[in-house]
């Protein structure tokens, strides 16, 4: 639980990056929005972590774009696990909410480590930098022709997807998992208006193969909910783990 408790928080709050308020966000700066996300093990619900999201626009290399800070604080028992607080951060195309960039400073093995993704038209760079270490890591990723991302911007690509243009079957796509690519099959399952408040949502999967967001299977399989209104808004997240489940649920309005 120590290891996979600051990928999650990480991930959860990334993904949560967009439309606070059911909207893409608009050109006024300083909107802000809370979250809750709770590990769930044999019915019992505990409440995980809190968090702040504030987004602003900001530009990207002269180009008009999206950026998102958080600021995410442990609850309950979790805070023996956890630092105090941590920080993600993503800068997202205007256009279409693909990304260009995205940061996640962390603690591994008791050093800081900042791992970067700076993403080109046909591959991904990636960059990890560790404390005390002189230069950093760094990794291309190719595409080869498939939809490449972290796994926070495959949310944002959830949100511009039409389910009626995939496949019968699941659709190849790679993930990018720290300096690691894991091929990962997408899938549409449907609508589901049992997971938020009776709202009609698209249901989707991302499940990863031979590896889960550890290095093991735990946590390869990624359910995301998107309602299907016109604002196409994240309603909510689950990660299913060898033990319990993590949800993530937008915060009522």
């Amino acid at each position: 639980m120590r290891k996979i408790l600051p990928i999650l928080l990480a991930l959860f709050f990334a993904l949560l990056a967009f439309a606070p308020n059911g909207e893409k966000p608009s050109e006024r700066a300083d909107e802000e929005a809370h979250y809750k996300v709770q590990y769930i093990r044999g019915g019992i619900r505990t409440k995980m972590a809190t968090a702040t999201l504030t987004m602003y626009d900001t530009d990207w290399k002269g180009t008009p774009a999206y950026a998102a800070g958080f600021s995410v604080q442990a609850a309950s028992v979790f805070k023996l696990f956890l630092r105090n607080e941590y920080k993600v951060n993503l800068i997202l195309s205007k256009k279409d909410l693909s990304p260009y960039y995205y940061s996640f400073p962390h603690v591994k093995k008791g050093k800081m480590h900042y791992l970067e993704f700076f993403y080109g038209k046909n591959e991904v760079e990636s960059v990890l930098q560790i404390e005390d270490t002189p230069e950093p890591v760094r990794k291309i990723h190719p595409k080869n022709g498939l939809v490449t991302l972290d796994v926070a911007s495959f949310v944002f690509y959830f949100r511009n997807l039409d389910p009626a243009s995939l496949p019968d079957k699941p659709m190849r796509v790679q993930v990018l998992l720290g300096s690691t690519d894991v091929f990962a099959s997408l899938s549409y399952l449907g609508k589901d208006a049992t997971f938020w408040k009776g709202e009609s949502c698209f249901h989707y999967v991302l499940k990863m193969e031979g590896r889960g967001l550890l290095e093991n299977k735990s946590g390869d399989e990624i359910h995301v909910w998107i309602s299907s209104g016109a604002e196409r808004s994240l309603r909510g997240l689950e990660i299913q783990l060898d033990k319990g489940s993590v949800v993530a649920k937008m915060l009522e309005e």
